[in-house]
């Protein structure tokens, strides 16, 4: 991920909480790929999301001089107030929420009951160790 918007980090952090988290729930090595297939399905999309992000960031950023940039730069001086949609990510309110109130531990309380119910999609059905022991 580019440092265009400074989540590279962030989202490193966020893998390693969100595998912390996972493996806390493990009760057996049969567990281990469908822990995988739970992690790659709940972070490839946030990932994605916040890589789109940066994208965008990139460009707005290294835009070249023109009327696209002097459209940009009106837009970021004469913006008071934060504003969903706002191309800069710190002045979207929207994205900010979704990006700085990310609840880890509840969206793995989420999963793995939906998981342990036999639910999550693309899993081998080794959940069914917790019952067997």
């Amino acid at each position: 991920m580019l440092p265009f918007f400074g989540q590279g980090a962030a989202q490193g952090i966020e893998d390693v909480m969100v595998l912390t988290q996972l493996f806390a729930r493990l009760t057996h090595k049969d567990q281990f790929p469908d822990l995988l297939t739970i992690f790659t399905d709940l972070r490839i999309p946030r990932a994605s999301r916040v890589k789109d992000k940066v994208d965008e960031m990139r460009m707005l950023m290294t835009m070249p001089n023109g009327d696209l940039q002097r459209e940009r730069d009106r837009q970021i001086r004469y913006a008071e107030e934060p504003f969903g949609g706002s191309p800069l990510p710190w002045m979207d309110p929207d994205f900010n929420d979704w990006i700085y109130s990310y609840d880890i531990p509840k969206e793995i309380g989420r999963a793995w009951e939906t998981y342990t119910k036999g639910l999550w999609p693309r899993t081998r059905g080794s959940w069914r160790v917790l019952f067997d022991a």
